[in-house]
Formats: structure tokens, C-alpha cells, sequence
């Protein structure tokens, strides 16, 4: 009997001389391979960064081979459990989020609640618009925003800012963002609070801090006063140890313009998942969030998803390019020359261009 667990991560025990086999195996080169970390006499292990649908289907495909050579598949129930709990939390959590959008009435006690807090911290009051935005993502914790440029998403941040600072739940807001928004969250943060919040400021690019070493300096012992750091995403990697520590103890993590990152495996995305992963609250924040193709929200996805993904994990990132093109095609431009190396090339017409108009999106993105 074949024996699927969950330890630090998946682990599969089974007979020596199949794992001996496998890795040559037709079913281990075209199905499994995928998935696996390593294979090692009487046992599987598997990548540590898979979701539980990957577990889902890694199960189904080792039931299916041990069908094959007799033997049966047994999950223990510590596996079963995770997956459970983890479809049970994403259901409750997309049911409040529809209810959050719908604004629904069983929230509205709830609502006045917030918006009694946040209305007596900030000196400039949210828009009623802003406060439901402000508003939902407190409540799903890690959320994102897609309203249009200019519709009031910082302002809606820092209305969640003064609710979970009023709630002591954090006393900082840690920004990713080009250097260019710097300013505007300066202005913005000046122009709700005023004199209620003095603003103590850390910037990346600040000139007392020349080199890397100066930076991390700063970031590990002169921030701690500090309700407002910016840092662009260019400078995340250099800092990357310190702004975890930070992140992980009272401070609300916000991406802006989180399109930045959109390239699939990229540098700046990865360590953008490392630091997002640490943190307890979470909004991303674009205008633009599918400029070219469904592609380009996969890193977003992951950044606020984890491990409870609806899309595949990263090992499977060219098959799902792949399928997300298919899925937003523009019939009336394509080649029939598929490019070399093409998975699909004898299956599939190759899409020569993906144009798609912008359409400014108003709404939140119902994730945590």
C-alpha cells in the first residue's frame, strides 16, 4: 500500500523498486515530474511552494498508477484535513467578500462601526464609495483594488490604516511603489490626517542613505517611529531581510501599481511574494491590472492567494500562459505559424498578437 502525508510538505512512501523506476517512467516524465522536489529510495517528496488544488490532483494521478500495479493509495487524514480546511476557508471567505461588494444589509451594523472609527481619526472624510472600498479590505485582510486612476485608493488605504492603528493591530503602513508615487502618498497621508497623525517618514531613496548597508541600517533601527516608509520595487531585494522583520509585527503591507511586478518568475515579483508572504494584512492597488492578457494577474494572484491558488502552481507557469492566451484571444487576428519550441504547436493556432483595450475595472478583487 502507497502512503500519501503531509509533512513540512506532501510526501508519498511507497515500494523502493517503483521509486527506483520512476523517474524513467512515461507516466513520471509526463505527468509527475512537475510536481516532485525529489525522488528518494521508498519515497516521493514534493515541492514545498504547490497549492492544495496540486495536491488534489497529484493524489488523483497516484491513484490512478497504483490502480495500475495493484496497490491502493492511502491519504492520511492529517492531508485530507488541510485540503478540507482549505476549500471550507476559501468558500467562507469568497461568501464575504460577494457580501462585502453587495454591501449587504446583515453588514451595515458593522459597517457604521468602521466608519464611525475611521471618520473621528482622519481629518478629511472618505467619500461613502471610498469607506465600502476602505471597508472591505480591512475585512478581507489581503485584498486588492482595481478602481480607476484617480478614484481615491489611497485614501481608502489610509482609512484602513486608522482603523487597525485605532484597533492597535498595526502602527505602520510599509508602501511598494515606483519612486515616483512617493510624493503622492506624502500628500495624500498630510492631507487626510493633517494635525490628528503627524507623519514620521521613511523613503528608500532618502539622500542620508547612499549605499545598501546604509539603508538596511535604517530600516532595522530608525524606523520604529516611523508610520509611513516607502520603498520602490527596485530596492526590495537589497532590503528584503529587513522589511520582513517588518512586515511580520503590526504593519500594513500595500503593492501600489502592483502591475509592476506582473512578469511570471520575475526578479522583482519573487521577492515581492517573499515579503508579501510574511505579512498579515495585504492590498494591492493597480488601475491597470490586465494590460496585456489574464497572464498578467498570475504573480497578483500569488501574492495574495498563496497557497490556496485557483491557478497552478509555479512549476506549471508555461502551460498556464498558454491556456490564459487561449482564453483571451482576439479571433480576428491570429497566424497559423505557430513559434518554435511550442508545447501546442501541431494542436493548436498559434496567436501572433494580444491587443485588448483597457477597461478601467470598478471594483475590488474579492481575494484575501
Amino acid at each position: 500500500m502507497w502512503q500519501m502525508e503531509l509533512e513540512s510538505g506532501m510526501e508519498l512512501s511507497a515500494p523502493e523498486d517503483w521509486t527506483r523506476r520512476l523517474p524513467e517512467s512515461i507516466f513520471y516524465k509526463f505527468f509527475l515530474r512537475r510536481y516532485v522536489a525529489e525522488v528518494l529510495p521508498g519515497r516521493v517528496m514534493f515541492r514545498t511552494e504547490l497549492t492544495y488544488l496540486d495536491y488534489k490532483r497529484v493524489i488523483d494521478l497516484l491513484k490512478k498508477e497504483a490502480a495500475k500495479t495493484g496497490q491502493t493509495l492511502y491519504v492520511t487524514p492529517a492531508l485530507q484535513e488541510y485540503i478540507e480546511s482549505r476549500e471550507i476557508h476559501l468558500e467562507s471567505r469568497r461568501k464575504l467578500g460577494m457580501e462585502l461588494k453587495n454591501q449587504d444589509e446583515k453588514l451595515l451594523p458593522a459597517f457604521q462601526k468602521y466608519k464611525t472609527a475611521v471618520d473621528a481619526a482622519l481629518a478629511r472624510p472618505l467619500r461613502n464609495k471610498q469607506m465600502w472600498d476602505s471597508f472591505f479590505m480591512c475585512a478581507m485582510k489581503k485584498s486588492a483594488n482595481f478602481s480607476v486612476p484617480g478614484s481615491g485608493k489611497t485614501a481608502s488605504v489610509l482609512g484602513m490604516y486608522a482603523y487597525l492603528c485605532a484597533r492597535q493591530q498595526v502602527n505602520r503602513i510599509l508602501v511598494i511603489c515606483p519612486q515616483n508615487a512617493f510624493g503622492s502618498w506624502v500628500d495624500e497621508f498630510a492631507a487626510c490626517f493633517q494635525d490628528k497623525v503627524p507623519l514620521h517618514l521613511f523613503q528608500s531613496h532618502d539622500p542620508r542613505y547612499t549605499t545598501q548597508n546604509n539603508r538596511r541600517r535604517a530600516l532595522q533601527y530608525e524606523c520604529g517611529g516611523c508610520n509611513l516608509i516607502l520603498v520602490n520595487y527596485e530596492a526590495v531585494g537589497g532590503v528584503l531581510d529587513q522589511l520582513q522583520s517588518l512586515v511580520s509585527h503590526h504593519t500594513l503591507l500595500v503593492l501600489d501599481e502592483v502591475h509592476k511586478v506582473k512578469r511570471v518568475n520575475g526578479q522583482y515579483a519573487r521577492q515581492v511574494l517573499d515579503l508579501a508572504r510574511c505579512a498579515t494584512h495585504v492590498v494591492a492597488m493597480t488601475g491597470t491590472p490586465i494590460p496585456n492578457g489574464y497572464v498578467d494577474i498570475y504573480n497578483l494572484l500569488h501574492i495574495l492567494l498563496m497557497n490556496s491558488l485557483i491557478f497552478p502552481s509555479p512549476c506549471c507557469a508555461s502551460q498556464t500562459r498558454w491556456k490564459l492566451q487561449q482564453s483571451t484571444i482576439n479571433c480576428s487576428r491570429f497566424s497559423a505559424v505557430p513559434p518554435s519550441g511550442s508545447w501546442r504547436c501541431r494542436r493548436q493556432i498559434w496567436i501572433k498578437s494580444m491587443r485588448f483595450r483597457q477597461v478601467p475595472v470598478k471594483m475590488n478583487c474579492c481575494i484575501f
